[in-house]
């Protein structure tokens, strides 16, 4: 048989726990937000490279790059940059590489 106080102990604890994950939880997605700012604030200020056109989600510490860019250069300079951002465990970068048409070779006379 049960007693009274070993059910208000169980309860204390898992309570207990119960408010630790949730800290935990709540702590992840601010540290996920600080990350993702990181990194944008970091691509912004390429001005050489113009990454303006690339968007970044982070989820527990694995940030994703997505959009477009116009060289494969750029690409991975973006992908440079997120990876030395402090705080990220890895990056996926799925950013399309979508130049500028190559320039038509002038017309034979």
């Amino acid at each position: 048989m049960v007693t009274g106080t070993a059910r208000l102990i169980a309860s204390i604890i898992a309570t207990v726990l119960l408010v630790a994950g949730c800290q935990t939880t709540a702590g992840r997605a601010i540290d996920d937000a600080s990350i993702t700012t990181a990194v944008k604030t970091k691509l912004g200020a390429e001005r050489l490279a113009n990454l303006t056109e690339v968007n970044v989600d982070t989820k527990d510490g694995v940030v994703t790059l997505s959009g477009h860019v116009d060289t494969p250069a750029q690409k991975a300079k973006a992908e440079d940059i997120a990876r030395k951002t402090g705080d990220v465990r890895s990056v996926v970068n799925r950013i399309a590489v979508e130049g500028a048409p190559a320039a038509s070779p002038p017309p034979a006379r």
